[in-house]
């Protein structure tokens, strides 16, 4: 349990941003159950919206302790979740842009596969 509890409007961020991810998270494995690119087009979207979010936060934060309107310790345990939420948005969507290129790399391979032995 943390030393210092968040603020309710901390929480709000924390719960917003949880939001996003489980929704992404949930389109991932709409996309690997039918590889329907359109899903894979939202989960690009969704991880721009989020490193907006992120970075606007972030910064919100990080003004907020500079003026001593939030406490330090909230503050920086909030910015650490909000590092780790932009880290799994930002790989889930290189997951997904790789498998979205499934197809043409083992052509590519056979392609070359066979001038090479020509």
């Amino acid at each position: 349990m943390q030393k210092t509890p968040l603020t309710d409007e901390l929480c709000e961020m924390i719960s917003d941003l949880h939001n996003k991810i489980s929704f992404m998270m949930d389109l991932g494995i709409d996309y690997l159950q039918e590889f329907n690119e359109d899903y894979s087009y939202k989960i690009v979207e969704m991880e721009g919206r989020i490193n907006e979010q992120y970075k606007y936060l972030r910064n919100r934060i990080l003004t907020e302790i500079q003026n001593g309107e939030l406490d330090p310790a909230s503050g920086l345990n909030t910015i650490d979740y909000l590092d780790q939420v932009q880290l799994i948005a930002d790989k889930m969507k290189n997951l997904v842009k790789a498998g979205s290129h499934r197809f043409v790399y083992p052509k590519m391979v056979a392609a070359n596969t066979l001038k090479e032995e020509k």
